[in-house]
Formats: C-alpha cells, sequence, structure tokens
C-alpha cells in the first residue's frame, strides 16, 4: 500500500464506531462538527475525554433546534468541561471529526475516511477555528431562545 493510501484509507466500519475509536484515542485536543444530540454514548464518550484531560469542542450548526433534550444536552456537556459552538458561518459541512493529528471525514452515505494527512489535518483545523471565531456559545443561544 502507498503512503498516499495509507494516509487516507477509507474504513470498514460503522461511523459511530470510528468516532467513538477517535474519541477514546485523543489526547490533547478533539473537535467534532455534530449534527445530532441524541447520542448519549457519545456525550458520555465525550464528558470521559474532558476529563482525562482533551480539550474537547463540538460544533453544532446554527439550524439545529436547540430546545427541549437539545439544549439539555448541550448544558449537560458544557457544564462538564465540552466546549459547545454553534458554527454561525457553516464553515464545516458534514461529518467531520479531529483528534490530535487525525481527522475523520464522512462525506457521504456510511463511508468513513481516516486521514493523518498534515494538509488534512491543517485545512479541518483551519475551519474548526473559523467556526470558532464567528460561532456562539449556549449562554448566548439561551438569551435569545423562547420560554
Amino acid at each position: 500500500m502507498t503512503d498516499e493510501r495509507k494516509k487516507n484509507k477509507p474504513v470498514n466500519a460503522a461511523p459511530l464506531a470510528m468516532l467513538g475509536l477517535l474519541i477514546e484515542g485523543a489526547r490533547q485536543v478533539l473537535k467534532i462538527k455534530i449534527d445530532r444530540l441524541e447520542d448519549r454514548y457519545v456525550a458520555k464518550q465525550l464528558v470521559a475525554a474532558a476529563r482525562r484531560g482533551v480539550r474537547v469542542e463540538i460544533y453544532l450548526s446554527e439550524d439545529i433546534t436547540l430546545q427541549g433534550e437539545s439544549l439539555g444536552a448541550v448544558r449537560y456537556l458544557d457544564e462538564r468541561g465540552v466546549r459547545v459552538v454553534v458554527d454561525r458561518g457553516d464553515h464545516i459541512n458534514g461529518g467531520v471529526a479531529m483528534a490530535d493529528d487525525q481527522v475523520l471525514l464522512t462525506p457521504q452515505g456510511s463511508a468513513v475516511i481516516a486521514s493523518s494527512d498534515p494538509s488534512a489535518v491543517k485545512m479541518l483545523s483551519d475551519a474548526f477555528q473559523a467556526a470558532l471565531a464567528e460561532g456562539f456559545r449556549p449562554e448566548e443561544l439561551e438569551k435569545t431562545a423562547g420560554p
């Protein structure tokens, strides 16, 4: 297998299983774009990563409805050291995650691409940084949310 194929290899596994492995393997930083907050197992993994000293950030689409259970999930994560940011400019598309120098991409369907290619890591890191610069935190959201 060429070095290029090793850096960007499709993985034959369910996206959530791969995400779980990425979360468990994170040592310094973990950034994830999440479209739904219903998965309690993933939430518990994120909290566990934060407790072991990983800087954990999750990014939500601006159009996500943060009411009821979703808002409760945001509060749960935020209170336990997981930084929650709403991506106001939609800088991050699709299912993506980054832990240290590894990225996971799920472009279409259920195929998962794992990569350690430095250009892919930098591109995703830049997108997360842009989202953080323009995004807002849950406290701001609660001010604008209705009763």
